[in-house]
């Protein structure tokens, strides 16, 4: 392995250090891209019968990301409610018919009946979450409810039922 970078030889735990993280690049690379094969589609395809799309799945799955691809090409609006501004700003969101991402929906619950108002109204929403927050249920009619889980092996290698 070569051990330079810009002219500069780097030590070899330097260079281990690049070697394993361009390897989780790529890694994440190709998690991406077996994600919108096998879910980007069917996402779109629920928020084009309803108006909220919710994504439940535990933390670090990949949930913000997959929300970000099944925007698509879209002009949408992006809220990381995990951050005190979010509370400001968010009062915009759905308006005019626009997509609005809604990140960390369990840390903000009172934000659903604005979600409910603006849906009414031709908003579209995803919102993301580790679980149901209380109150989801005066969103009911209009949201899809899609749980995001792991990788198993099926989904690297459709014909590895042995390794299950």
């Amino acid at each position: 392995m070569d051990r330079r970078v810009d002219g500069r030889q780097l030590s070899p735990s330097k260079a281990l250090f690049l070697a394993i993280n361009l390897a989780k690049v790529e890694f994440y690379s190709e998690i991406a891209r077996m994600m919108d094969r096998f879910q980007i589609t069917a996402l779109q395809e629920q928020l084009d019968e309803f108006p909220v799309l919710l994504l439940l799945g535990p933390p670090r799955i990949g949930k913000t990301s997959l929300a970000r691809a099944v925007a698509d090409d879209a002009d949408y609006a992006y809220f990381d409610l995990t951050l005190p501004s979010a509370r400001d700003a968010i009062g915009a969101a759905g308006q005019g018919g626009q997509l609005a991402i809604l990140d960390g929906l369990h840390l903000m619950p009172d934000v659903i009946p604005l979600v409910r108002e603006r849906a009414g109204q031709g908003g579209q929403f995803i919102l993301n979450a580790p679980y149901a927050p209380d109150g989801l249920q005066t969103l009911s009619g209009f949201v899809s409810v899609a749980e995001v889980s792991g990788f198993s092996a099926l989904d690297i290698d459709p014909d590895a039922t042995d390794m299950l």
